[in-house]
């Protein structure tokens, strides 16, 4: 078992080794909201929400009500898209076997120390030339005529 000395907390997830030095940022430990184990003693903090099935308190993600705040989020985990705030699809993902499987296209980055989820890019404007030609993951076919 490690102590909060050889732990930190690292995109949103508690990561533990005798080669880990305490993050100054913030000590690990379980979220208050798994205290919680009725519905409205989780309701009663804003950080907090009820999931049920499974009647467990879990900490908010992505919650945010404001495109800047959402934007901001300290975990870098949500998106802003169609008014609403909500997790990235593979950022939000922190184990390897779930990242494999998600039908979210998504790829397991071991580039990065720990690895990462990343949603594998794709072309996603396919009908301005300009965007077409702008972004890295698209090409502009112009004999195309789907």
């Amino acid at each position: 078992a490690y102590d909060c000395s050889k732990c930190k907390l690292q995109r949103a997830t508690i990561i533990c080794g005798v080669s880990v030095q305490s993050s100054i940022d913030g000590t690990c430990g379980e979220t208050h909201c798994a205290k919680c184990c009725n519905k409205a003693c989780c309701d009663a903090d804003a950080t907090c929400s009820w999931k049920s099935p499974g009647d467990t308190c879990e900490r908010k993600v992505c919650k945010y009500t404001d495109q800047k705040a959402c934007e901001n989020d300290p975990d870098l985990l949500c998106k802003w898209e169609g008014g609403k705030c909500d997790p990235k699809p593979c950022g939000s993902i922190f184990v390897k076997e779930k990242c494999l499987n998600s039908t979210a296209n998504c790829q397991w980055d071991t580039s990065l120390d720990p690895p990462v989820c990343k949603q594998i890019p794709t072309c996603t404007t396919n009908t301005d030339p300009t965007a077409c030609k702008n972004d890295a993951n698209c090409e502009w076919d112009c004999n195309s005529t789907s």
